[in-house]
């Protein structure tokens, strides 16, 4: 039996990739799949995820829904992973931390991990981007959440 010659794939272009925008993976539509998995849970719960996807639709308080976001990941122990690490990620691309070494120093946005189980761990990762090697960060470091995207750069902008 013969085998069919294989394609060229250099003869075949592949089409130009463009981003796909999931509505189940972005925007408040993810705390709603968290919210259909905790239907049958502890309404506290519910009341939490409630008032972080009130918080992050209105965008008013940054820090206050990074608050309730470690509030709501203690609450859930280490249950509905799936459903809360797109909330986490969400979040990530919402909300942008800002620091800076001293008043007269420009900011710099700092991505938020996405490991982080607490707040102080947070802000601690997140000034940890003005440590030097041996004393740290400044004393005089500031650090600021608010909502916003980090710039995309394309691949040859970032080698």
């Amino acid at each position: 039996m013969n085998n069919p010659p294989l394609r060229d794939s250099a003869a075949y272009p592949s089409p130009p990739a463009t981003p796909v925008a999931c509505p189940f993976h972005d925007g408040p539509e993810t705390l709603d799949l968290l919210l259909a998995e905790l239907r049958h849970s502890d309404p506290s719960l519910i009341d939490l995820t409630l008032e972080l996807r009130s918080a992050m639709t209105t965008q008013a308080d940054a820090d206050r829904c990074l608050h309730l976001l470690f509030t709501l990941r203690s609450a859930l122990d280490g249950r509905h992973h799936l459903a809360f690490f797109r909330v986490r990620v969400w979040v990530r691309r919402r909300i942008v931390a800002r620091v800076r070494a001293g008043r007269t120093s420009p900011w710099q946005l700092v991505t938020l991990p996405l490991d982080c189980a607490r707040y102080d761990e947070l802000v601690n990762r997140c000034l940890a981007a003005l440590a030097d090697g041996t004393h740290g960060w400044p004393t005089t470091a500031a650090l600021e959440f608010a909502f916003g995207e980090l710039p995309v750069f394309s691949d040859a902008r970032a080698a």
